[in-house]
This record gives C-alpha cells, sequence and structure tokens, in this order.
C-alpha cells in the first residue's frame, strides 16, 4: 500500500513487503523493516504523522518532516487491526483502530487523540465489521466534529455517528440505511462531506449512491444503475467540482456534481490514475482514494454509439 503527499519534499510512504519506506526528494528512508502490517498517515502543517500497526501487535507514531522521531502507543494487549488517521481544523491527531473483544466476536472501534501527548483510547462502538473498508471517517469544517460511517455487523444497516470535539463524546448509532451495502466512502470539503456506498437491488442491479451532509444528511441520490459488478470507487475533482469515479468491465465511468448528479460518462482506463492520497483543506487532513485525470474529461471520454451504450444508466431519482 502506498499513499501519496501533497507537501513539498516529501512523496509517498508504502509498506513495502512489511518495510515502511517514506520517498522525499532527496531519495527513500527506511522507518521500519520486515514487521509492519498496515499503517496511517495524515499531516498537521508541514508535519507528517504515520502510525504503524507491526505483526506483535504494537502501534509505533512516527513524526516529523525530513527526520522523524518515534514513539509506541500504550494499548491492551488484545489483536488489532483496521487503523486510519485523521487531523482536525485545530492541528490536532486522531487515532481510529479495531479492537478485537475480549469476549465473544468481534471488534471495538476505538479512538484516541494527540493532544501534545497521546489520550487514553476511548470506545466508540461495538456493532462494527472487523473490516477497514466497512467504515468511513471525515472532518467538515462547518461544524467541526469528526463523523464516522460504518457498517452494522448485526443487521443489514449503514450507521453514522459524529465526535464532539468540545463535549469530548460520541453521538449514538443513527441509521443512514436499512440495507445490505458495501465500501462507504467520505470525501471531506471546507463546507461540507460526501458519501458515497455501493448496494444491490432486489432485483439483482447494482446501486452507486451519494448523500451530502452540511448541516444535516440530505436526500440520496442514485449515480448509476447497471447489471454488471462496479468496484474501485473513488473521488475525483474537476474544476473544483466532486466527481465520483468507479471501474465497470474494462472502462472507467465518472459522475460530477454540479447542482445535480450528471449522466456517467465512460472513459479508457489508461487515462485516469487510482491512489491513495492525502486530502488537506480548512476542515484537516485525511487520506481519500481519488482519482486523477490525465487530460480533461471532454478530451478522453468515450462517445459510444446507440447500440453500444454501457450498460450502466444515470438514475435521477432522490429517495428520502
Amino acid at each position: 500500500m502506498r499513499i501519496y503527499i501533497k507537501q513539498e519534499g516529501q512523496q509517498w510512504v508504502q509498506n513495502d513487503g512489511g518495510t515502511l519506506v517514506i520517498k522525499t526528494t532527496e531519495g527513500e528512508n527506511t522507518l521500519y523493516e520486515n514487521d509492519i502490517r498496515e499503517f496511517a498517515v495524515t499531516q498537521v502543517a508541514k508535519q507528517l504523522h504515520i502510525v504503524a500497526l507491526t505483526s506483535n501487535n504494537t502501534l509505533i507514531h512516527w513524526y516529523g518532516e525530513s527526520t522523524f522521531a518515534s514513539q509506541r502507543l500504550p494499548v491492551e494487549g488484545l489483536e488489532l487491526q483496521g487503523i486510519s488517521l485523521i487531523a482536525d481544523a485545530n492541528d490536532h491527531v486522531h487515532l481510529l483502530y479495531l479492537q478485537k473483544r475480549p469476549r465473544g466476536t468481534g471488534f471495538t472501534l476505538m479512538h484516541c487523540r494527540l493532544k501534545d501527548t497521546w489520550r487514553e483510547a476511548i470506545r466508540v462502538c461495538t456493532n462494527i465489521s472487523g473490516r477497514r473498508e466497512d467504515y468511513t471517517i471525515a472532518f467538515n469544517n462547518s461544524d467541526n466534529y469528526l463523523h464516522l460511517v460504518y457498517i452494522s455487523r448485526i443487521e443489514p444497516a449503514l450507521l453514522y455517528r459524529c465526535f464532539d470535539q468540545k463535549a469530548e463524546i460520541w453521538t449514538g448509532a443513527a441509521p443512514l440505511l436499512r440495507q445490505d451495502c458495501y465500501q462507504p466512502l467520505l470525501l471531506p470539503s471546507d463546507t461540507s462531506i460526501l458519501l458515497v456506498w455501493i448496494e444491490n437491488s432486489d432485483n439483482g442491479e447494482t446501486l452507486l449512491k451519494a448523500r451530502f451532509n452540511t448541516k444535516t444528511w440530505e436526500k440520496v441520490a442514485v449515480i448509476a444503475t447497471t447489471p454488471k459488478d462496479l468496484f474501485e470507487v473513488g473521488f475525483a475533482l474537476n474544476q473544483g467540482y466532486p466527481e465520483v469515479a468507479w471501474i465497470q468491465g474494462d472502462q472507467l465511468y465518472a459522475s460530477r456534481y454540479d447542482t445535480a448528479w450528471s449522466s456517467p460518462q465512460a472513459h479508457y482506463r489508461s487515462v485516469a490514475k487510482k491512489q491513495n492520497q492525502l486530502m488537506r483543506g480548512k476542515a484537516g487532513c485525511c487520506m481519500c482514494i481519488m482519482y486523477s485525470f490525465t487530460a480533461s474529461a471532454s478530451q478522453t471520454h468515450i462517445d459510444l454509439k446507440p447500440d453500444t451504450q454501457p450498460d450502466t444508466q444515470p438514475d435521477t431519482r432522490s429517495i428520502a
């Protein structure tokens, strides 16, 4: 796994077969060898923060600009996985991770904050799957809450919570959807957050859906409907407007939001590159799955003949 960084002098951080490597303009620097299971990255000003989970269940925190200091985080002796890092608008770092429950099955999502020193971890929820791709986090600058969307472990549902930084508490779980779904992703901006996810309809179709949150959750929009599977969902920014992109068959599709979602356009897969990328703004810094196009959509989209229309059809309906 590689995470790209938009910072002068720093290019990417990568887990290369268990070895944690950072690439700068001066070359590659090995932070830890042969023992890394997973890692996460965020940024505060020019300082990079990296937390990695080792094979012996240890969390290590590196921080710095060109040279890096490190420290081990105190955690309970339980199995850990699914770590993520995010920085807020006040330059505080938040670490979330999944911790195996001491009795029974399942995991607990834990949350700890770095304010000069690491605070004691608090429990967020227990009704969550043990997969990192089943939860997503982002800050919204308009309310400065940490927003969490995750898939329920107990029932078919997409659940939502937020962390109030002033009160330092998490809200209870609110259902956004009571149906099987997967791959929820949040894209933050300075004024709102965008949530997308995939779900399967009763008639066997695959739906790609989206929902904005400014101060409340808006109506659900159906971006695309297809009888085929779609995968590798990510985001792009097209002249400042959010765009959702995904792979379907051997083609890349994208839909842009202006005042409504555009009809999906088909592109050759070679015109875009998908990356794990740090996104920074007034709301803070977090990693997002981003597509970067090598040329404008008008230059690279595929003009399909009427008898070769894509299976993906736009759906302009909005549902509550």
